[in-house]
């Protein structure tokens, strides 16, 4: 899968737990076991692959 499919699936994933009923914090801690190369950035709300981090 490329990294623009991934993140589109991630995204797809958190809002379906979200509009379930989990907080977003809840649903980000189940897709970590799921989406293990996505990382959460806090500080500007958004997620990245991890590959990404460690190129810079």
């Amino acid at each position: 899968m490329n990294e623009e499919m991934i993140l589109k699936n991630y995204d797809d994933a958190l809002w379906n737990l979200i509009n379930s009923g989990n907080s977003k914090r809840k649903a980000r801690r189940i897709l970590k076991n799921i989406f293990p190369e996505v990382k959460y950035d806090w500080r500007n709300d958004t997620y990245k692959l991890i590959e990404d981090e460690e190129e810079k």
